[in-house]
């Protein structure tokens, strides 16, 4: 099941902390980047967060989370997470094609991520986004960004 989250909701914000825990963990091994940053937000940062939090329940459990701003010309998603014991079991995928629907035609959709994260760079090609921009930071972490641009849908 999918549905929005009321990150505000200390409750909520301490299950989307907790997944977050988890799951920026593997990350963070992944791409072998001892200092994540991510892993240092806390339930209450979760809490003040300005951005639409979009939740994928299974089994009762919060399986997987994807964060977003929206303004008139732009879907930026801030975060894409999902709990290790449901990888591979299409969460990623569900929440990308959900939060697609926020979208309207010709509006640009964007997300960042480490280049070493290669589960999460598949899974945006994979959906159709392409490389925009490649950043490398001062401590050598190398951030791709990636963009999506939503179809003009017609009828017939």
């Amino acid at each position: 099941m999918l549905a929005i989250l009321d990150q505000r909701d200390p409750q909520m914000a301490e299950q989307i902390y907790q997944l977050q825990q988890v799951a920026y963990a593997i990350e963070r091994d992944l791409i072998d980047y001892p200092d994540f940053p991510p892993l240092s937000v806390t339930a209450h940062d979760i809490q003040q967060e300005e951005e639409t939090f979009l939740g994928c329940w299974l089994d009762d459990q919060l399986a997987g989370v994807l964060s977003f701003t929206l303004s008139p010309a732009l879907l930026d998603i801030g975060r894409l997470i999902v709990h290790p014991i449901f990888f591979r079991r299409g969460i990623a995928s569900r929440l990308l094609v959900a939060v697609e629907s926020h979208a309207v035609a010709g509006m640009q959709l964007t997300v960042s991520t480490a280049e070493k994260n290669l589960p999460a760079v598949r899974l945006y090609q994979k959906h159709g986004y392409q490389l925009m921009e490649r950043t490398v930071l001062p401590d050598g972490l190398v951030l791709v960004r990636f963009y999506k641009r939503r179809g003009v849908q017609t009828c017939g």
